[in-house]
């Protein structure tokens, strides 16, 4: 609990125990209370994380994750029938939001955690045995692409920490195994 209120939470408040703002936590906690669809990707995200905490019996039909993953769907739907008053951000954002939060393949790729010496206590730093159990949608991937290359180029995303995470998504991808991978 002290590593999460010292480590963990205070990088996802507004403001800082400092009290300085945090432009990303603040940035994108706007765009949760502002618009339906990304609110609807975050909690999503975050049932996923949720469900995952609670491995190794995790709940494949759990009707919160469920429900926001339809709604996010639902709502992406609309707004790429109209791309020209859609934020590209926002689309990116949902988008990466529902291929990196699919447990469903997460479970075909994980291995059962056994006691021994010779297994690193970092592999599951910063989770990494969870995003690189994870397969990536191919489908996902692509409309990625497509909208960061519509834009211009990751420089040109204005979401405020945006481009760094879809670099790592990159690079969390290239590290995958090849049997993870669906492109």
């Amino acid at each position: 609990m002290k590593t999460a209120t010292s480590s963990l939470w205070p990088g996802l408040r507004p403001r800082g125990a400092n009290g300085r703002e945090n432009q990303i936590s603040a940035a994108w906690l706007e765009k949760v209370t502002t618009r339906p669809l990304v609110m609807h990707a975050m909690l999503f995200g975050g049932a996923v994380h949720v469900d995952v905490l609670r491995s190794p019996r995790i709940n494949l039909n759990n009707p919160v994750r469920l429900f926001h993953k339809v709604q996010t769907m639902r709502l992406l739907k609309e707004e790429l029938k109209n791309p020209n008053v859609s934020d590209p951000d926002e689309l990116i954002l949902a988008i990466l939001t529902l291929g990196a939060s699919e447990v469903e393949t997460m479970m075909n790729n994980m291995r059962l955690k056994t006691r021994s010496p010779f297994n690193s206590p970092l592999s599951s730093s910063q989770w990494l045995d969870v995003y690189g159990s994870m397969a990536h949608i191919k489908e996902h991937t692509l409309a990625m692409r497509s909208l960061v290359d519509r834009q211009g180029g990751l420089e040109k995303i204005r979401l405020e920490g945006l481009a760094e995470v879809l670099e790592l998504q990159v690079l969390t991808f290239l590290t995958l195994p090849t049997r993870c991978r669906l492109i």
